[in-house]
């Protein structure tokens, strides 16, 4: 499974692969795969705002696929089929919960709509901690690949403010206790 980018363009060769997808992707993927096309920024607010919401994947792919315009695409997806009729199962009363605890389908409850909210939430905040440190740590590359101090001292920052030299590396240092240990045998 496996989800396939091309510049902006991504689209999914499963419905497995989409269904691991979180958040903005998740909306993208789903709109280049199903729509053939990128989000417009009214409908990228709409289904970001029920993935946060914690509503349920299967049914907002259900309203892209049923839509006229993804019935006009016609987009065919191996396992977006099976995804819709265990979405359509597990909403039926007693039977349905034996799909959702069998991990067959997203539940309904408000338990599963709070977890699903809570991991996409989870997600987000991932994704924007990744954006920052690799900021940091480029302009911190940047910062020692400009070479010495003026001072000669070889291992400081480049830069001519002693007090700018000692809080960045205090920001390097904190940067670094907060960041998880490398495993080695990984």
């Amino acid at each position: 499974m496996k989800v396939k980018a091309k510049g902006e363009k991504r689209t999914a060769d499963s419905a497995g692969a989409l269904m691991e997808l979180h958040d903005r992707e998740f909306v993208d993927c789903a709109y280049w795969t199903l729509l053939g096309r990128a989000a417009d920024p009214d409908g990228l607010a709409h289904y970001r705002g029920h993935l946060r919401r914690g509503t349920p994947k299967a049914q907002l792919l259900w309203q892209l696929a049923r839509s006229d315009e993804g019935q006009a695409h016609g987009a065919s997806l191996p396992g977006l089929k099976a995804v819709f009729r265990l979405y359509r199962r597990a909403r039926l009363p007693l039977f349905g919960w034996f799909i959702v605890l069998a991990g067959q389908a997203e539940g309904r409850s408000r338990a599963a709509r709070r977890h699903r909210a809570l991991e996409n939430s989870i997600w987000a905040v991932e994704q924007d901690l990744n954006r920052r440190f690799d900021r940091i740590e480029a302009r911190m590359e940047d910062l020692m690949a400009a070479g010495p101090s003026n001072a000669g001292q070889g291992n400081e920052l480049p830069l001519a403010d002693p007090s700018v030299t000692r809080r960045a590396h205090a920001l390097f240092d904190a940067l670094c206790d907060i960041m998880p240990p490398v495993n080695p045998e990984i």
